[in-house]
């Protein structure tokens, strides 16, 4: 929809007299037009040099956002291993994090990127066993899943725990985890 010249000028006029210098988008892009991939925006001709900069600088900013605070939400996901430390005194019961210490649990030293059913001199339930055929390693993806309801995931396993409902300890037990390599 493109305004008519009276309401462009009475913008011009009120950007003018507010002495902020601030156009809007809309101003400096009358219309653009699609060429070849991408979208060729053309200024109007009333957008000042100093306007366009501006423009493209918070365009370029907004950008940048874009892929950062993902990135960030990311990292945050990565967990912390030292509340993981706190949060592995719920398994202490049946697994260690050292090698060759088997419990009740086989020891998770190790766990990731291990060949799932795997530790020696341990005895796996016909269930596990059954879901290292389909699940070759443990993977962060795979432990998260699993660790949220073991029963589920595998049923009929010998774990007899429930699992760990908050997805932020399931990420600080696996940066915990992930230390004890």
């Amino acid at each position: 929809m493109r305004r008519s010249a009276a309401a462009m000028a009475e913008r011009r006029r009120i950007v003018s007299s507010s002495g902020t210098g601030i156009v809007s988008m809309r101003d400096l892009f009358v219309n653009c037009s699609v060429k070849g991939r991408g979208i060729k925006p053309r200024p109007t001709a009333n957008a000042t040099k100093d306007q366009w900069s501006e423009a493209m600088t918070r365009l370029t900013i907004t950008l940048v956002s874009l892929l950062v605070l993902p990135a960030a939400a990311l990292a945050q996901d990565a967990g912390d291993a030292a509340k993981g430390e706190k949060v592995f005194a719920q398994c202490k019961a049946c697994h260690d994090v050292e090698k060759g210490v088997n419990k009740i649990g086989p020891t998770l030293k190790g766990v990731i990127g291990r060949t799932v059913a795997s530790v020696p001199d341990y005895k796996y339930s016909t269930a596990m066993l059954d879901f290292a055929k389909t699940h070759p390693a443990w993977t962060d993806e795979l432990f998260l899943t699993y660790i949220e309801n073991p029963k589920k995931e595998v049923p009929g396993t010998k774990m007899a725990y429930a699992g760990l409902k908050k997805p932020e300890d399931r990420a600080n037990l696996l940066a915990y985890l992930k230390t004890r390599q």
